[in-house]
């Protein structure tokens, strides 16, 4: 087994990893900056929600998966850049 991969065949469990970026939109900047917790609240919801929905769709992967979220908010060159 590679490294980072996991598989356990008696519970169908598969363990992948993968990286998924949500970004928010730079027209929104402005409400993260006078308003960051609901729009942290919303980012979360919608990069939590999407994956775990896609997932369970059975014509795509058809399971529950968990994940790991973390939250960026600063660009390399130190500006406001929030995305999970």
């Amino acid at each position: 087994m590679h490294a980072g991969y996991g598989l356990r065949l008696s519970g169908a469990t598969f363990s992948t990893p993968t990286t998924s970026t949500f970004t928010v939109p730079h027209e929104l900047d402005p409400l993260g900056l006078t308003s960051r917790r609901p729009l942290l609240d919303l980012l979360f919801d919608a990069s939590s929600q999407t994956p775990l929905e896609v997932a369970r769709d059975p014509k795509r992967l058809g399971a529950e998966i968990g994940f790991l979220a973390i939250l960026h908010t600063w660009s390399s060159n130190l500006l406001h850049h929030p995305h999970s």
